[in-house]
């Protein structure tokens, strides 16, 4: 399982990269940089042979607060980055 933060502050997660049923080593290749990546939650992005689906913006986790099912959420103190 792939995910990454995009430029917008979305989860881009890696939905795929045998998206046409030819790929029989499940191995994909990305393109050059970055790619525009498609903002709407739940949209994909084809970038070279993988599909990238937008999980929507990443949003600080607050004590109490209510979250959607899939929302992603971050919480600094129990996953710190180095």
């Amino acid at each position: 399982m792939g995910l990454i933060v995009d430029p917008n502050g979305n989860v881009q997660q890696l939905y795929g990269v045998n998206a046409l049923e030819t790929n029989a080593t499940q191995i994909g290749e990305s393109g050059d940089g970055a790619p525009n990546f498609n903002t709407a939650t739940g949209a994909t992005t084809t970038d070279g042979t993988v599909t990238w689906t937008s999980q929507g913006p990443i949003t600080l986790w607050t004590e109490l607060a209510s979250y959607q099912p899939g929302q992603p959420i971050y919480d600094p103190k129990t996953m710190p980055f180095s």
